[in-house]
């Protein structure tokens, strides 16, 4: 019994991490997309508004645009609140702590930091 609780829990923080992952993954294909459809990293509005879709499949989340450099997607995935989406397409998550789904996030990806996506420099 012990045993199966431990399985499962493993199994639904690596299912987390694999579905805040899908999302970052998502975001970068938009800005990305945006980017080689309008010739350029600057046109706010095809690339919000393309966040902002992606993000609204995820309850009680939008996006906007923070500075010249990134958008910032307010998001409710687990131990994250936030995605940092890079016009390069790079999306970094500082997570709320330290706990099971970051851990496990960090397992997938191999990668001793935040960095969900890498972008294209």
């Amino acid at each position: 019994s012990i045993g199966g609780i431990a399985g499962y829990t493993m199994a639904m923080n690596r299912y987390k991490a694999n579905q805040v992952l899908d999302l970052a993954s998502k975001l970068s294909v938009v800005v990305q997309t945006a980017k080689s459809s309008s010739g350029s990293s600057d046109d706010w509005n095809s690339w919000t508004i393309g966040l902002t879709q992606i993000a609204s499949e995820y309850d009680g989340s939008y996006a906007y645009a923070e500075t010249q450099n990134k958008a910032v997607v307010l998001v409710n995935a687990y131990e994250t609140t936030a995605l940092y989406v890079y016009k390069n397409g790079r999306v970094v998550a500082p997570f709320d702590d330290r706990g099971p789904v970051a851990n496990a996030i960090q397992s997938i990806t191999g990668r001793d930091n935040y960095v969900l996506v890498e972008g294209d420099d």
